[in-house]
């Protein structure tokens, strides 16, 4: 019989055929049979003790959650307590959640940390995971450790660095109507898959903004799966969301996954099902649940599913003991059943193992008349025997000195396999698991790696390949130990301008010396104060200096919030040589002197932006136009444009010479049918809206117009046309500064990239991060700021022609200028010509391709390039035939999938 329920759930909220389908599987229960208690299983006499977390690894059994004297143990395969063995965890209590690596070690997670045991046997704390129901942390088998973390999911690779990308990418948000136990939770359980994707369920409806209802499937990068998406399949509303609400997910054969959902009908009773999801996204069995949410599901081999629980006490009618097995059909499977002395014991953890072998721990003394005092051991199933077979999962060909090296694979067969891994023919001690983790220190570490495999159905070994010793890459973002710019006294950082001389000018906040104080620094190249400029390197002034540009007459503006200059009356703009001396332009008086940009246009004409109400005595609220001669310009008026706390922070033209104004809350009245704009607006001739561009409703501190004419507007970083619509928010889930000028601290690399810091959650303290063009966070750049003991504030960011970086900064109550590299791809190593060959070796990255081409000439033709070369991270060998005495090589590089175009050329 079916009962009312599912008949309800068939008929409104599942396809025809599963309907059908599911009546036509319907049976009878026959009559119940005992499930067998494995008595070759016996757990000490003193482990008479509700284990919550139980793990079956390598035929043992590791126990956690008992009392104080059992913090975390492992049992023998006979069930005796392995005495020699012993966790290296700072852990001194039960443990809330644990999971085995590949390689031997352990994951731990208490209520309060995660905790990551590495080859030395000690364990490293990870970042922070928000408790929650169901699974929170993650060990995949290429040794990255995927952590939940309030709303998304962390990522960190095995050398422990976070994939900021990964974070961008799992950002669940919540609908607004109530899930049916009126809980806010985002996340309610999760499961990893053969090939390292994460399932996840939980009352979300999208998921990095892509619309996923309620069950996703996360690929390696964190991004929604686009071909997985059984959500409205399975009857889940994006308008009712409380009509069916996913509560769990279990992992099962050939990477299919069996999902409980939870319906309500209109009189509100709750309907619970259970729907096996393939791989390819498609729903196949779907039967009804009887159990509760936070029960355990263990999927068969044979495609019968476990049900462990602790308060469900009948199946469809039938008593049970909160444990059960189910038919493929979701039938009660009467030979499977449990009894309970004394009746209606709780069950707290279990866990099943390759074997088909069930371990459970409760308030159970004896379950079907064997005596097992709380902890027991029952056969689900025999496995098939199978020879053993091993798929490769994670290779290397090549690792640096003090890396890890991690190899993993998968292996199945029945009995359970015995490993052992060998490097160069010879059997490495203690390496039988299914990955190898090892430190390098040396080339005696690396070599030729295989995995072997044995049963008594047979023998499988798999080879890894030969790794090499290679030299890693540096990776860019590290400093340039050759610059050295300790300001000492002179104040922080404002602002850096690099001129096209090498040398570089600073603006300064600096303490007040008597009447002056420092306003502008210059310093060389090499990160040295160039006493020629100014006076000795330095201009003393009084006032605050907000903006340092080249004019395009290649002459240096100053502007700020300053009524002189040097001894000499100014009024917030100012005119420098290249050697620090001031010019005799006569700039407008301005009421307040207040500048904040400056935009010069093509015919002479300037734009000026500040805090200004008046120039020239002539009112001008916040943005003025000037003619040639400095005059103001009374055709021009922007006053409509802000309310009276409102300023632009920056100016720019677009390609087509129109006017961007960016700023903080922009308003315009009048008869515009846009939104009322905040942040960005185009300005017409007149000074008012332009109508037809779509303004940001952000805060605009810096824009950047890049060659396909997009705007970039930042902080955060937004993609734009150029008509104002948003094509790309850049990822921003840490948070920013909020700025009141303009923000002098992100700046454009040559090769369109994007440098900015943002504060983490971590600390008070800074990371320096680097973005895509496609606003993705680009994980090769070392961001080394964030891990330094005393948090450290970024205050002015300038990119250089060659890629690298400036950075001005604060920490420890020091400040300095630093120079960061820039990509090493485009570094040729160890040059040197042997014959008529030339040979080289080329620092590559991961993440591009590469070729490396000759030009008899700088203006010559280049000659055919050599084979493209794949980056990896590490220095790269390279040779070429030479057909001429001298000449120059160019290296080109793109991300891998593209075009190679031209990047630097190297002699």
């Amino acid at each position: 019989m079916i009962t009312n329920p599912l008949i309800h759930w068939t008929r409104g909220r599942v396809p025809e055929l599963l309907s059908l389908m599911f009546a036509a599987l319907a049976t009878l229960v026959p009559t119940a049979q005992s499930a067998q208690v494995d008595v070759s299983f016996t757990p000490p006499s003193n482990y008479q003790q509700w284990f919550n977390f139980l793990r079956s690894f390598d035929r043992r059994l590791y126990v956690s959650g008992g009392p104080p004297e059992i913090p975390f143990s492992r049992l023998n395969d006979d069930g005796s307590l392995d005495s020699a063995w012993e966790l290296k965890s700072p852990v001194t209590h039960a443990v809330s959640e644990f999971i085995p690596g590949p390689s031997g070690g352990f994951l731990l997670r208490t209520m309060g940390a995660a905790y990551w045991e590495q080859s030395t046997g000690t364990f490293a704390k990870l970042p922070g995971v928000n408790i929650g129901f169901g699974n929170t942390v993650f060990l995949l088998r290429d040794g990255s450790v995927i952590l939940k973390d309030f709303d998304f999911f962390i990522r960190l690779n095995p050398e422990g660095r976070e994939d900021l990308n990964y974070r961008a990418n799992t950002r669940m948000q919540t609908l607004l109507s109530t899930n049916p136990n009126g809980s806010g939770a985002k996340f309610s359980s999760a499961t990893a898959d053969s090939k390292g994707r994460l399932i996840v369920v939980g009352n979300f409806d999208t998921v990095g903004g892509v619309e996923r209802l309620g069950l996703v499937r996360l690929l390696a990068d964190g991004r929604p799966d686009p071909t997985w998406n059984p959500g409205p399949t399975l009857g889940i509303s994006p308008t009712n969301f409380s009509a069916g609400r996913p509560y769990s997910v279990s992992l099962g054969t050939n990477d299919e996954v069996l999902v409980g959902i939870e319906y309500h009908s209109t009189n509100g009773v709750v309907d619970r099902r259970m729907a096996f999801v393939s791989e390819q996204g498609i729903v196949g069995r779907v039967f009804a649940d009887y159990s509760d949410v936070n029960s355990l599901r263990f999927v068969q081999p044979d495609g019968r599913v476990i049900v462990v629980g602790n308060s469900f006490r009948e199946w469809n009618g039938v008593p049970v003991e909160c444990l059960v097995r189910l038919e493929p059909d979701g039938t009660l499977d009467s030979s499977f059943r449990v009894d309970f002395d004394p009746p209606g014991s709780q069950i707290s953890g279990a866990v099943l193992d390759d074997e088909g072998r069930l371990y459970i721990s409760g308030g159970f003394q004896s379950i079907n008349g064997v005596k097992r005092p709380r902890l027991a051991r029952l056969i689900a199933y025999v496995p098939k025997p199978a020879a053993p077979q091993i798929e490769l999962q994670h290779a290397k060909p090549r690792i640096g000195t003090n890396e890890i090296l991690y190899l993993t694979a998968r292996v199945t067969g029945s009995p359970t396999p015995e490993l052992q891994w060998y490097r160069n023919g010879q059997p490495l001690p203690g390496e039988t698991y299914p990955g190898l983790r090892r430190p390098i220190t040396n080339a005696t570490d690396v070599g030729e790696f295989r995995l072997v495999a044995s049963n008594s159905e047979g023998n499988q070994e798999l080879s890894f390949g030969q790794v090499d010793l290679g030299v890693r890459s540096p990776r860019p973002g590290l400093s340039w130990t050759q610059f050295s710019g300790p300001l000492g006294d002179l104040g922080q950082v404002t602002q850096i301008l690099p001129l096209l001389d090498g040398r570089i000018l600073c603006s300064l906040n600096a303490p007040k010396l008597g009447d002056t104080y420092p306003l502008i620094a210059c310093f060389t190249a090499d990160g040295r104060l160039d006493l020629t400029f100014g006076s000795n390197g330095v201009i003393q002034g009084a006032g605050l200096v907000e903006l340092l540009q080249s004019s395009t007459t290649g002459t240096i503006l100053v502007a700020g919030y300053f009524e002189s200059w040097a001894g000499a009356p100014a009024s917030g703009l100012v005119e420098l040589s290249t050697s620090g001396q001031r010019l005799s332009r006569a700039f407008p008086r301005l009421d307040p002197p207040s500048v904040t940009a400056v935009l010069e246009l093509p015919d002479g004409r300037w734009l000026i932006a500040g805090r200004f109400s008046q120039v020239n005595s002539a009112p001008a609220f916040r943005l003025a136009r000037l003619k040639a001669d400095l005059s103001w310009d009374s055709s021009f008026d922007a006053s409509s444009i802000f309310l009276p706390y409102q300023m632009v922070n920056t100016l720019a033209r677009d390609p087509q010479g129109r006017v961007l104004a960016g700023g903080a809350e922009f308003n315009s009245e009048g008869s515009l049918t846009n939104p009322i704009p905040l942040g960005l607006v185009r300005l017409l001739e007149n000074g008012t809206a332009d109508p037809a561009f779509q303004r940001s409703q952000n805060a605009v501190y810096s824009i950047r117009i890049d060659p396909d004419s997009t705007l970039v507007t930042g902080f955060p970083f937004r993609r734009s046309s150029s008509d104002g619509e948003l094509l790309k928010a850049f990822p921003a889930d840490l948070s920013s500064f909020s700025f009141g000028t303009t923000d002098h601290r992100s700046a454009r690399l040559p090769d369109g990239r994007w440098i900015h810091p943002i504060r983490s959650r971590a600390n008070s303290g800074e990371r320096l991060m680097r973005w895509r063009p496609d606003g993705s966070f680009d994980e090769l750049f070392e961001d080394r700021f964030s891990t330094n003991r005393t948090p450290t504030h970024i205050t002015a960011i300038a990119a250089l022609p060659d890629g690298s970086a400036l950075v001005g900064i604060v920490g420890s109550g020091v400040t300095s200028i630093e120079r960061l590299l820039p990509d090493s791809a485009q570094q040729l190593s160890t040059s040197s010509v042997i014959g008529t060959e030339f040979q080289a070796g080329l620092f590559t990255q991961p993440d591009r391709s590469y070729v490396i081409r000759h030009r008899a000439s700088l203006n010559g033709t280049p000659e055919p390039p050599s084979p493209i070369l794949r980056g990896d991270g590490y220095l790269t060998p390279f040779s070429a035939p030479l057909h001429a005495a001298e000449g120059y090589w160019e290296v080109l590089s793109e991300p891998r999938g593209e075009s190679v175009a031209d990047e630097g050329t190297r002699r």
